[in-house]
């Protein structure tokens, strides 16, 4: 019997990831909040559509982290205003992810680990969860699992 390439299932891995998250986005846009982000979304959402008009600094403290307004502020500049686009970044982030999961399992324990870290990743329902949201938890995780 033929033996996979762990780089070959680890793209399988992404790819599914990424499907099972479109299709996730393509189900709650049925939803009337996909359109009308409401609680922390809703604040994410306008904090970055102030920065794309101009008011890069703002005029209050900082109460959240402002990374992922700024990295929507540039997504809105660039491409327009559409509730869809930051779930696609999230989408993006979620892929890189479970990439660096497979990377750190694999250098920690070995191939097969790094695969089963990838495959939990793809599959996580709070992940997938949150690649819906306007939130910077997709960024987060990225960035957490970046740093290790």
């Amino acid at each position: 019997m033929k033996k996979i390439k762990p780089s070959l299932l680890l793209l399988f891995i992404i790819v599914v990831g990424v499907l099972l998250r479109i299709t996730y986005i393509t189900e709650i846009q049925r939803n009337p909040f996909f359109f009308a982000p409401f609680g922390d979304a809703q604040v994410f959402d306008a904090w970055a559509v102030t920065i794309a008009e101009g008011n890069i600094v703002g005029t209050e403290v900082f109460f959240k982290a402002p990374l992922y307004p700024y990295i929507l502020a540039f997504l809105y500049k660039c491409a327009g205003h559409h509730m869809l686009f930051p779930r696609l970044l999230n989408l993006l982030f979620d892929a890189a992810s479970i990439l660096l999961l497979f990377l750190i399992g694999k250098k920690i324990w070995g191939t097969t680990t790094g695969i089963i870290a990838a495959v939990i990743g793809a599959f996580s329902g709070s992940l997938i969860y949150f690649s819906g949201e306007i939130l910077g938890t997709s960024l987060s995780v990225l960035l957490s699992l970046a740093a290790l």
